[in-house]
């Protein structure tokens, strides 16, 4: 499960996320599990011009070593950085 809180201010927004997954078995005999693990996302998506925003996300904030499938190691700490440009039509502002 999970949980959002987010906060806009203007054009201004924030997002913080935490995702929480319980124990997983792999087997009918439950000898075999992934850990439960817990991780916190953080976003903020600001006004840069006239249509133009910039969304900073990183995910992972703690960098917490986890596996989401057996075997595969989720990367660590992640970010990444979009920019949007909206176009407006007409005599919209």
């Amino acid at each position: 499960g999970g949980a959002t809180l987010a906060a806009e201010r203007g054009d201004w927004s924030l997002r913080l996320v935490l995702d929480a997954v319980s124990k997983r078995y792999l087997n009918e005999a439950n000898t075999k599990w992934l850990a439960a693990h817990a991780t916190v996302d953080v976003g903020l998506l600001a006004p840069l011009a006239r249509g133009l925003s910039a969304e900073v996300e990183l995910r992972n904030v703690a960098d917490d070593a986890y596996v989401d499938v057996a075997d595969y190691p989720v990367p660590g700490r992640e970010w990444s950085l979009r920019l949007r440009y909206a176009h407006r039509h007409g005599g919209e502002q």
